[in-house]
């Protein structure tokens, strides 16, 4: 077993490309107690779950954390939670461990990003502070202004989507930085 997770784990940090990207998938509440017992199933799942249950935030991660929260780590609140909250599971992926979601968690996130519109966070986006604040990839915040906004923005509204209906559903959600 545990050759077989190491396997799953080689695999999953060569799909990865040495960058920090995060994933989340959205799962059936019922899947949380073999998700935890089973690093084999919790690796395949975020591996390969379907693209209506998952998203992927590329790079864009940490700036939407930051212009949600003001914050480049975790603070405590609601708005933290959508990047790095939850509860530890699993295997280090990289990064870390998997982050899980509980279901309530995912609907009070949902309603918080119903709220936090793309245009709240665009009002918030100063280059220079998400570059102090070594947001990553903190090379693009300066250099790329406008286009590194619309890159953030662009997975952000994918984001939204994939909590609300992940909430819709009833599901939790795992996700992971890799």
């Amino acid at each position: 077993m545990r050759q077989v997770v190491a396997s799953l784990l080689v695999l999953f940090s060569s799909v990865c490309h040495a960058s920090m990207v995060w994933s989340g998938v959205a799962v059936d509440p019922k899947l949380i107690g073999q998700l935890k017992s089973d690093e084999k199933f919790l690796v395949k799942t975020i591996l390969t779950s379907p693209k209506e249950n998952s998203v992927d935030l590329d790079k864009a991660w940490h700036g939407i954390h930051f212009l949600l929260t003001g914050s480049a780590e975790p603070n405590g609140s609601l708005a933290s939670k959508v990047i790095m909250g939850g509860e530890d599971i699993g295997p280090h992926l990289g990064y870390g461990p998997a982050q899980l979601l509980t279901v309530q968690e995912v609907r009070d996130i949902a309603k918080l990003l119903q709220t936090e519109t793309p245009d709240k966070l665009a009002a918030r986006y100063e280059p220079a502070a998400l570059a102090r604040a070594g947001i990553y990839p903190d090379v693009i915040w300066e250099r790329e202004k406008q286009a590194a906004l619309d890159y953030v923005i662009k997975y952000y509204k994918d984001l939204i989507t994939f909590y609300s209906n992940a909430a819709a559903k009833g599901y939790a959600v795992v996700f992971a930085l890799h």
